[in-house]
């Protein structure tokens, strides 16, 4: 199932708060792509991102959204996730 995911940051984050994440970030990422699960990744030319998943189903895809780098430094909100149709 193809996953549209929207990562947005959090309050008062800003991209100085960010930065020191953002080259584990980008490796987990690159660990999704090469792995089939990152489809598509989207910048907003601020801080967020939209991804799209290839995955079983929408916890699947909250639960890898959630255990990325910047989520976990709480930088990045809860991840919302749709079904792309």
């Amino acid at each position: 199932m193809k996953v549209l995911v929207i990562c947005r940051p959090l309050p008062g984050t800003s991209p100085n708060a960010m930065a020191p994440y953002l080259a584990a970030e980008a490796t987990e990422l690159r660990k999704l792509q090469a792995s089939g699960v990152l489809l598509e990744a989207f910048s907003p030319g601020k801080p967020g991102a939209v991804l799209i998943f290839e995955v079983v189903d929408l916890p699947e895809a909250t639960r890898i959204a959630e255990d990325l780098p910047l989520h976990n430094a709480r930088q990045i909100g809860r991840a919302s996730c749709r079904e792309r149709v």
